[in-house]
């Protein structure tokens, strides 16, 4: 009875499932054409939107990058050095075909470059701003001191917490096409970047490509507007930093623009499709749909039994795994977050649902942004400093506790990443106990020593007393006695000390006493100490 009951739910899940894959394949075939007629604004905005942020990702890299060479200038006590500027130029070199020269621009308005030159800065009012501790990235411009078409990246230099200087990389537009990288319409869409006149910085390479002149003007002067747009309004647009849709035929071939400020400087980014290839897209999806349908019409008969009664078996089996992983994430009792590569929570156990006050299917496929700690959105977050190869670990602070975060990669059988896991731990105890520590050695009147019970001796805290009454720094300390107390020991006094050391730690003593003597600094000392075990 129960083969023919599970024989009657497979055939009637077999009809439902043929006549829905009928209707979703007419469907899609029907609605292609349409979509692409009527969405091609929305997919050319959003494409150009995408270019934004890899811009603006790009340019936020660079100004690491940037900081990393800045940091090794401020080692020399000349910035302006022979070896500073040759380290420039060993970084332009190794990155030639992208950055044009690197530059210390000094507060005198004078700059020196990686290539040698000392040279007046002309865009002086840039450097106002970054001596004001500002990033900034320049105008596009083609000028003749940099023999083409550029842009800069200035950063300020600091020493001692105070701007000096500023860093300036002049890049060359090959360096943009590395973040221009991604596309739609399988490569067939186009995306520009130019300055409010007009001039390309960047220009994308194809045959039917739009634009191939160095100005904008020069190629839609002789374009013919079309839906109530005109040339006027479109430069007045650009002028007026605004973003927009324009519709123009260019012998006989009708194309589609989207134009939008980036938001630095006056810097555009433009993007053209050519209508002939919506048609042609869409065509050539409906004959795949068309395609791909008979196969799957001829395939879904002998399979579909099958996968349906796999499926069966496995789900239960499946079922049971997932509910184990649930109930022994959810004994652990410390916060565990885990996330996708890109950082979307796939799971969180019951102790981090109770910490954001949320269920979990209102955190799946969110991003881990969620928790909303001061870390999110920095480059301090637990994951972020894991990808920079840095120490995994961050703090935050919530209703008056501090927990630490530690993040760890999910990799699959090849060693892929796949996703992350953050765990959580209340370390408000540990914190308050370090003050405790602080506290009571601060209040002692004598000076005190926490050491390992290693050969050495090894000096782990050293109060300010003690300092005070031996007459060393800590730096002495670590450089002439290898932050060991053993070696600060006279010699006389070492071998009593040792046996005395031994006897107390064999026989467990809580507490022992005894006089040695220091090597002096300025004459002998003689210290009385109680040590704790």
């Amino acid at each position: 009875m129960k083969q023919k009951q599970t024989l009657r739910f497979f055939i009637a899940l077999f009809i439902v499932f043929a006549f829905a894959e009928i209707f979703f394949f007419y469907q899609y075939a029907k609605d292609v054409y349409r979509i692409s007629e009527d969405s091609n604004e929305e997919r050319l905005k959003e494409s150009a939107n995408q270019h934004v942020e890899l811009i603006l990702h790009g340019l936020e890299d660079d100004s690491n990058h940037l900081k990393d060479i800045a940091d090794n200038l401020t080692w020399s006590d000349t910035l302006t050095c022979e070896e500073n500027i040759q380290y420039l130029d060993s970084v332009v070199k190794k990155q030639e075909e992208e950055i044009l020269r690197l530059a210390i621009d000094l507060p005198n308005k004078m700059t020196y470059t990686s290539d040698g030159h000392i040279l007046k800065i002309n865009d002086s009012e840039y450097l106002d701003e970054v001596m004001q501790g500002k990033i900034v990235h320049t105008k596009i411009e083609k000028t003749q001191v940099e023999a083409g078409i550029s842009y800069s990246t200035i950063i300020p230099i600091y020493k001692d917490n105070q701007v000096i200087a500023g860093l300036r990389c002049v890049y060359q537009p090959a360096h943009l096409s590395k973040m221009l990288n991604s596309s739609i319409f399988q490569g067939k869409s186009y995306f520009n970047v130019m300055n409010g006149d007009g001039l390309f910085l960047y220009q994308a390479k194809h045959e039917k490509q739009l634009f191939q002149d160095e100005m904008i003007q020069d190629t839609l002067n002789a374009a013919h507007f079309l839906k109530g747009a005109s040339y006027e309004q479109f430069l007045a647009d650009i002028k007026a930093q605004k973003s927009g849709f324009v519709n123009i035929s260019l012998n006989d071939k009708e194309h589609e623009l989207y134009y939008a400020p980036i938001g630095i400087q006056n810097w555009y980014i433009v993007s053209e499709l050519p209508k002939e290839l919506v048609s042609a897209y869409s065509s050539d999806i409906q004959k795949e749909a068309l395609i791909l349908f008979g196969k799957v019409g001829a395939c879904f008969i002998a399979l579909s039994a099958v996968f349906f009664y796999s499926r069966y078996r496995s789900n239960n089996q499946l079922k049971k795994s997932n509910r184990y992983f649930h109930y022994v994430m959810n004994k652990v009792p410390s916060p565990i977050t885990i996330m996708d590569k890109d950082k979307n929570i796939t799971f969180m156990n019951e102790a981090a649902l109770h910490m954001i006050q949320k269920d979990l299917k209102e955190v799946v496929g969110k991003p881990c942004s969620i928790w909303k700690t001061q870390n999110c959105h920095t480059q301090n977050c637990a994951v972020c400093r894991l990808l920079h190869h840095k120490n995994p670990i961050s703090s935050f602070i919530r209703d008056d506790c501090t927990y630490m975060v530690n993040s760890s990669l999910l990799q699959n059988e090849k060693n892929e990443t796949i996703g992350f896991i953050e765990t959580f731990q209340n370390i408000s105890e540990v914190i308050e106990k370090e003050k405790e520590l602080a506290t009571l050695i601060d209040n002692i009147p004598g000076g005190v020593l926490l050491c390992d019970d290693d050969a050495d001796c090894t000096i782990q805290v050293m109060s300010d007393r003690f300092l005070e009454i031996v007459g060393y720094t800590q730096e002495e300390i670590r450089k002439d006695f290898h932050q060991s107390l053993s070696a600060m020991i006279r010699e006389d006094d070492k071998e009593a000390f040792y046996q005395l050391k031994q006897h107390v730690l064999t026989q467990k003593q809580t507490h022992f006493e005894t006089h040695y003597h220091l090597k002096p600094k300025i004459k002998d000392m003689s210290v009385f100490i109680i040590v704790g075990n």
